[in-house]
């Protein structure tokens, strides 16, 4: 019997409807996760510090799905210390109905549930929400999202912390 305030990851157990390949590859994230951290403990802000005040920076809103409750809570922290305001959902149906409930200016979707169940999310978003920019966090190169505004691997915070920069800016990756 797992202890209370152990993890699905820590006991080898599952969660429903998501992929088991995802416990390895989060202990390698959550790893460049706390390296991360590190670099942006000196500043609140992130990028958006570096040229204007925060009363002249309008926050940019970001709606991140995820699909295991510790990548939701890693990946929301670092989006937020790189200055997003972050709105987080646990799995399609809770992102579908933040996504048609507020205005978003970007949404990330995780990489932890399969390939299909991620591409229905993506088509999903970009037919009810065709102006709104999209990035796929990818567990493997050979994924393809061509809905998506833009894929990248997730495995390097810094990489897709980027990629949602660019995508925010609407800027080539």
């Amino acid at each position: 019997m797992p202890r209370a305030n152990t993890s699905p990851e820590q006991t080898g157990e599952e969660l429903p409807g998501v992929a088991s390949y995802r416990t390895r590859r989060s202990a390698s994230e959550i790893y460049d996760i706390e390296e991360c951290r590190l670099l942006h403990k000196t500043s609140t802000l992130g990028h958006l510090s570096e040229h204007k005040s925060q009363d002249d920076v309008k926050a940019i809103s970001v709606l991140q799905i995820a699909y295991y409750p510790t990548l939701l809570t890693t990946r929301q922290i670092l989006l937020e210390q790189d200055g997003y305001v972050v709105t987080s959902a646990l799995g399609n149906d809770e992102g579908m109905a933040l996504a048609l409930s507020t205005h978003f200016d970007i949404i990330v979707v995780g990489f932890s549930a399969g390939n299909r169940s991620r591409t229905k999310m993506v088509r999903w978003l970009k037919l009810n929400l065709p102006a709104t920019p999209i990035v796929v966090l990818l567990a493997y190169p050979s994924e393809s999202f061509p809905d998506a505004d833009c894929a990248t691997l997730s495995e390097n915070p810094r990489q897709w912390l980027a990629a949602v920069r660019q995508t925010c800016a609407k800027e080539p990756i």
